[in-house]
């Protein structure tokens, strides 16, 4: 995902979150610290590290964000203190270890895109054996929800009879699309419980998973679950996305279930959600089950947001292990660019022959050397 100037505006403008890991900063940046700021968006971690005495500051941000963390370092007068890496820091070799490593690169949730796996690999390559890491905890809560509306959006556009047409093939894709959204207290039907637990100082695995339940006290009805996060940045330094804060910037993620659960006092909900990590991002599995008093199931759903894309079967046959690949036009058009660039040619020169090689593809010599040019700002 790729936020917007706007975006991490917003993130700044959450005063909670901001204040807090500007604590977290004070409590253990000393003068002559070594700081690495990870998913530093338009860099004001950075610049409060900078404010604090930090020796040395390395800012880590692939977005085009970057740019305008170099602008405030210059306007605030740090250059001297700050080295820019506009990549992932999974590819940053370090020089000299950090005495401190900051990030907020989590999502809704904290398992978001490469996020854990960026944890790990900060704290074995990037920090001190005695560093600090912020954060340094987080911790998963899920509840069961009521809110018919919102469960209705997943339903009702695939059910609508006045138009005639039978548009059912939809249904299943849009109940395992899961969201952000917005609850209210009186929304959450059951206690939240905690799911999971992310200690980043000594977590080793990225796929993460837990089971709760809960035996009612009364009769329910949910449409699906909730989930959210409460963060230690540092012993006492911290916040929480939870329903109750109403916090917009975070939200709550919403696992919707493809049919409504009606249960009774007595009977038990068991629900069961899984991160797991795939390429440069996560497939989520959400189950939910009901029990009678003497354990028998009653209903079950079982849900994963991989199906909440149509993926044709010739697609799915691509990647399985055995299959012989191919190049696609597109394919073989950035092995020609990276080739000719690994080779030392300008710009100009490859985006000319693009151009000579695959007139088809591009209106004309300039739209082809910025297609080259785009090339160059990823891969250079």
């Amino acid at each position: 995902m790729t936020y917007s100037i706007f975006a991490f505006g917003r993130m700044i403008d959450d005063r909670e979150r901001t204040e807090s890991y500007v604590k977290a900063l004070q409590a253990s940046v000393r003068p002559g610290s070594v700081v690495v700021d990870i998913g530093a968006g338009t860099g004001v971690f950075s610049l409060v590290a900078c404010q604090l005495g930090a020796r040395k500051v390395v800012v880590i941000e692939p977005n085009e964000a970057i740019q305008v963390a170099r602008e405030s370092v210059n306007a605030n007068g740090f250059s001297d203190q700050v080295e820019f890496v506009q990549d992932l820091s999974t590819v940053y070799a370090s020089v000299e270890k950090a005495d401190v490593v900051v990030a907020d690169i989590r999502g809704v949730l904290p398992m978001h895109q490469t996020s854990i796996n960026s944890m790990i690999d900060a704290r074995e390559r990037l920090l001190k054996p005695k560093g600090t890491l912020i954060p340094g905890h987080d911790s998963l809560w899920a509840t069961l929800v009521q809110h018919e509306s919102i469960h209705k959006q997943h339903i009702s556009p695939w059910h609508w009879e006045p138009l005639g047409l039978n548009l059912k093939a939809g249904r299943p894709y849009a109940c395992n699309h899961m969201r952000k959204e917005q609850f209210q207290p009186k929304q959450l039907v059951v206690e939240a419980q905690c799911w999971a637990e992310l200690d980043y100082r000594t977590i080793v695995e990225a796929n993460i998973k837990g089971s709760i339940s809960w035996t009612l006290s009364e009769n329910i009805q949910t449409h699906g679950i909730a989930a959210w996060f409460d963060t230690e940045l540092l012993p006492g330094i911290g916040y929480s996305n939870a329903p109750q804060t109403g916090r917009e910037l975070y939200g709550t993620m919403y696992f919707p279930f493809d049919e409504v659960i009606n249960a009774q006092k007595g009977q038990r909900i068991q629900v069961s959600i899984q991160a797991k990590p795939v390429n440069h991002d996560y497939v989520w599995i959400w189950e939910a089950a009901v029990f009678s008093e003497d354990g028998t199931r009653i209903q079950r759903v079982k849900q994963s947001s991989l199906f909440s894309s149509s993926i044709h079967a010739q697609r799915i046959q691509k990647v399985q292990d055995q299959q012989v690949t191919a190049l696609s036009p597109e394919g073989l058009l950035a092995l020609d660019i990276l080739e000719q660039m690994r080779s030392g040619l300008t710009i100009l020169n490859i985006g000319r022959a693009v151009y000579k090689a695959y007139p088809d593809r591009f209106n004309d010599e300039e739209d082809a050397v910025h297609f080259v040019a785009g090339y160059a700002l990823k891969y250079t």
